[in-house]
C-alpha cells in the first residue's frame, strides 16, 4: 500500500461469528496540486466550524468579519492559505473571468445564477456529480451572528452540486494560483 491510500481494519459480529473487516480506500486529495488540497481543507475546517454566512463578509482582510459570504469563503481560504488571490472577485467576475470546466478538480468553483458560487470538494465522473463546501442559506439581510443563526445560513458541505437551481457551470481557480501555475 502507498501513502495515498488508507487501511482501516474492524471487527464485528455476523450471526454469531467473528468478522473481519478490512477496507481500503485512496485519499481523493492525495493525488492533487498542493494549492487545491489547502483550499478544500480550508473549507473543511470551516464547514466543521459551521461559521457563519455574513453578507460581504470574507471580502476585506482589515474588517471584523463574523462570518464568511459565498465569494468571501473563496476570498478567505486563498488569503489564509497564501495560495490563491482572488481578492477583489466575486461569483459574476469568475463566471465571466475564469476559465469554464467540464470536468471539475478539487478546489474548481461551481457558480449559479444569479450570483452564487461554491467550492468544489470532489467530483465523480461516473455520476457527474461534485461534492461542494459553500457558504449558504444567507442573503443581503444576514448581517449579524443572530440573524446568521435564524436562517440557518452558514458554511456547510453539500453531496451534490445541483442543492440549488440556477447552475451555470465549473470553473477552474487555477490563474489565480499565487507564483503562477503549480
Amino acid at each position: 500500500m502507498n501513502a495515498q491510500t488508507k487501511t482501516y481494519l474492524a471487527f464485528g459480529a455476523l450471526a454469531g461469528g467473528a468478522v473481519l473487516l478490512w477496507s481500503s480506500f485512496a485519499d481523493p486529495l492525495a493525488s492533487v496540486a498542493p494549492w487545491r488540497r489547502a483550499m478544500v481543507l480550508c473549507a473543511r475546517q470551516h464547514a466543521v466550524k459551521r461559521t457563519p454566512y455574513q453578507w460581504g463578509g470574507g471580502h476585506g482582510h482589515d474588517m471584523p468579519d463574523f462570518g464568511v459570504d459565498c465569494s468571501g469563503l473563496i476570498i478567505s481560504c486563498g488569503y489564509s492559505t497564501g495560495v490563491v488571490n482572488a481578492s477583489g472577485w466575486d461569483s459574476r467576475r469568475m463566471w465571466a473571468e475564469l476559465p469554464h470546466v467540464q470536468v471539475p478538480q478539487p478546489a474548481d468553483v461551481a457558480l449559479y445564477a444569479p450570483r452564487h458560487v461554491v467550492l468544489v470538494e470532489s467530483f465523480n465522473p461516473s455520476t457527474g456529480l461534485a461534492t461542494i463546501i459553500g457558504s449558504n442559506g444567507g442573503d443581503a439581510s444576514t448581517t449579524t451572528p443572530e440573524v446568521a443563526a435564524l436562517q440557518g445560513a452558514f458554511v456547510r458541505r453539500e453531496s451534490t452540486h445541483l442543492y440549488r437551481t440556477g447552475f451555470l457551470g465549473f470553473a477552474s481557480l487555477e490563474t489565480l494560483v499565487v507564483g503562477g501555475r503549480p
